[in-house]
Order: structure tokens, then C-alpha cells, then sequence
């Protein structure tokens, strides 16, 4: 199976330009799939069968349900079967992103200074990848590629690239102080050379761990939006600077935000 997997994500590769995030994410949802099942075999019907019996979460449902449905086209698409069972057959639902903002980040910088500091023999810059999470937002595959070169000075002030984002895209945006005062202070090249979205994603993990809550840096990016659109109260400055590529990505931090609103209308006069 993990060779037909890799040929099917050269091939949709070259088609859809997928980047190698999503590559990542199809992978890991075929190679699960067939753990449980035969992935070549499997029909809509089999499928939904299989989520009851398993009993996945919706999102989980949607996200498996990509990826085979993209691979089943391939294999009918190259010959490799006769019919292509999942063509025409509607996906199922999407659940509404649900964004977790971390609201204390003095807490979170804390604990991450504490660890990055701890004098271990695995002790990871931690805090570091915090800030570039919160205070610019990047994804974990991000925070590896970034480079020293990627500081760049401009007349209206200083901006990051954003190289190989989500889907293979590419993107600038204004730079935090805190984010310039890390970067510069790099050499040049990489700035975690021999780190992988894994290495941050575990680190990650075990901060949010250590301060009491669920999930990972993702939470920061989160954070980041919110804390965003809170300020502009523009969905599309929101997004150009959260580097969706669906505003709808954008308008779930805006629910979020729009919280607030209970607030505005109990202070209303006061």
C-alpha cells in the first residue's frame, strides 16, 4: 500500500500542485484507512459503514473521506480499476472550524522559557517557536523552513517571508518586533536546521501539557488571528495576514472574536 500511496501523491502532485503539507495529511489518512480496511476495494457505502463501526469524528470522516475519494479517481484514472465508485457521490459535511485561542500567553511564554532552558540534552527552543506561532502566526511546517534571509527591510518596515505554506503557497507579511528581534539574531540559512513540523508539533504538545490545556502551538496561530481581527474587525486584512486561502478559514476566528459583542452591549452607557 505505501508504494501505490507515494506514486498516487507523485501523480497528484503534478496535478493538483498540492504542497507537501497536504501531501503529508492524504498519506497519513490512506495509510489509516487501510490499517482497517482495503482502501482498493472500498465503496461510499463500505466507507460510511466502516466511520459508524470505528466510530470517527466527523472531521475525521471528511478528512479520510478526501483522500480516498482522490485516490480512488487516480486508480480509475491510470486503469488500475474499472470503475471509480466514489465519482458523483456527494462528500459529507465539513464541521464548522472550531478555533481554541490561548488567552494568557505571558503563562505560555513562561513555561516555554522554563523548558528551552531546562539544561537537557533534548531541550528544543521552544519558547522561540511561541513567539514565531504568536506573533506571526506560522503553521509548524512554517516555523521549519524559515530562514535568516527571509527578514527582509522595507520602506514601510520590516517583513517576514512566508515560503511553502499551507499548499505549497508563498506569502509576505509585516513583521512583529518580537519576530525581528528573533530572526535577526540568527545566522544565515535555516534558523532549526534538523527540526521537522514533528519535532515542533511534539514540542508543542508538551508545553500545552505542562500549562493545563489541549492541543498544540496550532493554538497560538489561533490566537494570533483572533487577537487580529479583534484589532482591524476586517475579515480580509484578517485573511491576507493569516494566509487563508478561503475567507470562510477566516470568518470562524471571526465568530470567535464576535464573542465579545455580550460585552460591548452590557457596557453599553456605562
Amino acid at each position: 500500500m505505501a508504494v501505490r500511496v507515494e506514486e498516487f501523491l507523485a501523480d497528484h502532485r503534478g496535478r493538483r500542485a498540492i504542497g507537501p503539507t497536504t501531501a503529508s495529511v492524504y498519506r497519513r489518512a490512506l495509510l489509516a484507512v487501510e490499517r482497517v480496511a482495503d482502501v482498493d476495494r472500498l465503496t461510499p457505502v463500505a466507507f460510511h459503514r466502516l466511520a459508524e463501526r470505528r466510530g470517527w469524528s466527523q472531521s475525521t470522516i471528511a478528512s479520510y473521506w478526501t483522500a480516498v475519494r482522490a485516490y480512488s479517481a487516480y486508480r480509475f484514472r491510470c486503469g488500475l480499476a474499472e470503475a471509480d465508485p466514489f465519482a458523483d457521490v456527494r462528500s459529507p459535511r465539513r464541521p464548522d472550524p472550531n478555533p481554541k485561542p490561548v488567552e494568557d500567553l505571558d503563562r505560555i511564554m513562561a513555561l516555554a522559557r522554563q523548558l528551552a532552558a531546562n539544561g537537557r540534552a533534548d531541550a528544543v527552543p521552544i519558547d522561540e517557536w511561541v513567539t514565531l506561532a504568536a506573533y506571526a502566526g506560522l503553521r509548524t511546517c512554517e516555523i521549519v523552513r524559515v530562514r535568516r534571509e527571509h527578514l527582509r527591510k522595507e520602506p514601510r518596515g520590516w517583513v517576514l517571508d512566508v515560503p511553502q505554506g499551507k499548499a505549497g503557497t508563498n506569502a509576505s507579511i509585516p513583521a512583529h518586533p518580537e519576530v525581528v528581534k528573533l530572526v535577526q539574531r540568527k545566522e544565515r540559512g535555516l534558523l532549526y536546521p534538523g527540526y521537522g513540523p514533528t519535532n515542533v508539533q511534539s514540542a508543542g504538545r508538551r508545553l500545552m501539557r505542562k500549562a493545563g490545556l489541549q492541543g498544540g502551538l496550532h493554538r497560538l496561530r489561533h490566537s494570533y488571528a483572533t487577537w487580529i481581527y479583534q484589532a482591524t474587525g476586517d475579515p480580509f486584512r484578517t485573511q491576507r495576514l493569516c494566509r487563508h486561502r478561503s475567507l470562510n478559514s477566516t470568518l470562524a476566528y471571526a465568530r470567535v472574536a464576535d464573542k465579545t459583542l455580550h460585552d460591548a452591549i452590557e457596557g453599553l452607557y456605562a
